[in-house]
């Protein structure tokens, strides 16, 4: 089988994201707290900003924001998402080549982090300094959401592979110092026919608890934090629902989010 030439970020895409799923999550709880459905929505740590770009598609109304300080998946989101825009929406849409940390930042009523990625923020100073300014920049009747994973597994150094009609995706977790709470993960990619291409995606993490984060959010100025946890399947895997709760049962694994109020 021939294969067009790789594309890391295509497989990402693929494998990691889902725009219309997170959109569903965003707008039902955003609904849930104000009755009415955010149009202005930041997206930061974007990447190639794909969630920003479907956001300005998903309503006419609809206006994006995306924030990284990578200038390479930026240049490739120009190059390939950007370009599929008609002008409406290319005027709806700004990306911001900038560190999260810059001071005044263009506000937003939701603004949202995905895939973990500001877990690179691995000291309290600096996810204080980023929470601070977000609370500064999001709207009154406004919501942040970030999502958040935990649990044994995530501390092994193991790794998991999900297969695709073409490809195979491979998630590395291959460090974890438990008292830095400091993990290397990597993903790597295998198209059907074709060697294994490590180390496409590596992040430097710490994994942050859901009682770190919501003290840090709290003492950034936000006046509530809400869990949301995904619920399980008949067997014991995460299907993808999300529900506010104060307590959960323990699992090798988790995935929630955070929500914030100002």
């Amino acid at each position: 089988m021939k294969h067009p030439p790789f594309d890391k970020f295509f497989y990402y895409k693929k494998a990691v994201q889902n725009p219309a799923k997170e959109f569903d999550f965003f707008k039902k709880t955003f609904r849930s707290f104000y009755k009415k459905t955010p149009l202005l929505f930041r997206e930061d740590f974007c990447g190639t900003f794909y969630m920003a770009f479907q956001w300005v598609q998903d309503h006419k109304l609809n206006k994006a924001i995306a924030i990284d300080v990578d200038k390479k998946p930026i240049e490739y989101g120009i190059k390939h998402h950007l370009c599929q825009l008609n002008a409406s929406q290319k005027k709806r849409f700004t990306f911001l080549n900038k560190n999260i940390l810059t001071p005044r930042l263009p506000s937003a009523e939701l603004i949202t982090v995905s895939n973990f990625s500001y877990f690179a923020l691995k000291t309290q100073n600096l996810m204080l300094k980023y929470f601070k300014n977000v609370h500064k920049s999001l709207y009154k009747k406004g919501l942040f959401i970030l999502d958040v994973m935990g649990g044994p597994d995530c501390e092994k150094i193991i790794e998991e592979e999900r297969k695709y009609k073409t490809f195979t995706y491979f998630w590395d977790q291959d460090y974890f110092d438990p008292i830095q709470r400091e993990g290397h993960y990597h993903i790597h990619f295998k198209r059907k026919g074709e060697r294994k291409r490590l180390k496409q995606f590596s992040y430097n993490w710490r994994l942050w608890t859901i009682p770190e984060l919501k003290q840090l959010l709290l003492s950034a100025g936000f006046s509530e934090v809400y869990v949301y946890w995904e619920q399980s399947d008949k067997k014991g895997e995460g299907n993808g629902v999300f529900k506010k709760t104060k307590k959960a049962e323990t699992c090798d694994s988790w995935i929630a989010y955070l929500v914030s109020i100002p």
